[in-house]
């Protein structure tokens, strides 16, 4: 792909695997509705990584979260779920 825009490169215009994606979506009739798209971003969120031109890195949301959970402190507090679960006159739903 970037040897097909070749004479492109470099004027604002960057090649991605986004490229040959919408490429074979319009091959094979597949409509895209361009209002959708975000053009030009530094940085995409993806399955919960931040992706952009210095790599992958995690979403800084996501690691504050985990971090303000409160650990156990004993062996009563690390069983305490399980013994819930195990709990019969307790209905679980998991749905």
């Amino acid at each position: 792909m970037n040897q097909a825009s070749d004479a492109l490169l470099g004027q604002g215009v960057e090649c991605y695997i986004d490229d040959m994606v919408m490429r074979v979506c319009i091959d094979n009739g597949f409509f895209m509705k361009l209002a959708k798209y975000e053009w030009l971003r530094k940085e995409i969120p993806l399955l919960g990584h931040a992706v952009g031109k210095c790599g992958i890195k995690l979403q800084s949301g996501k690691v504050e979260v985990l971090s303000t959970v409160a650990l156990p402190k004993d062996y009563s507090d690390k069983m305490q779920p399980l013994q819930e679960l195990m709990n019969s006159q307790k209905t679980q739903n998991f749905a």
